[in-house]
């Protein structure tokens, strides 16, 4: 990532800041929005599915040899696992 673009992201919460959600929706769009500006690395693929009724996501990367569980935060009011794809398959690439 480069400078230019984590100073948009800090002026972005900055601005949130000043300017909140009117609704805990919005907010979780907003925060969906904001954690998807982190796409994952081309060579991971992304596959959704449910568990125990969950919405998950299960990425893949091509060089990957073990496997890492991850689980979001978000106190469960905002987060979600397509907007985490991309901080997991930055994991996944790492493992």
């Amino acid at each position: 990532m480069s400078v230019c673009e984590l100073n948009a992201i800090h002026e972005e919460l900055r601005s949130r800041r000043e300017n909140p959600p009117g609704s805990l929706q919005e907010a979780r769009i907003g925060f969906d929005q904001l954690c998807k500006r982190f796409s994952a690395p081309p060579d991971c693929s992304s596959t959704a599915s449910t568990l125990g009724g969950v919405p998950v996501r299960t990425v893949a990367c091509v060089e990957s040899r073990r496997s890492l569980l991850y689980v979001h935060g978000g106190g469960f009011m905002v987060g979600s696992a397509e907007g985490f794809e991309g901080i997991a398959g930055t994991l996944a690439a790492g493992t």
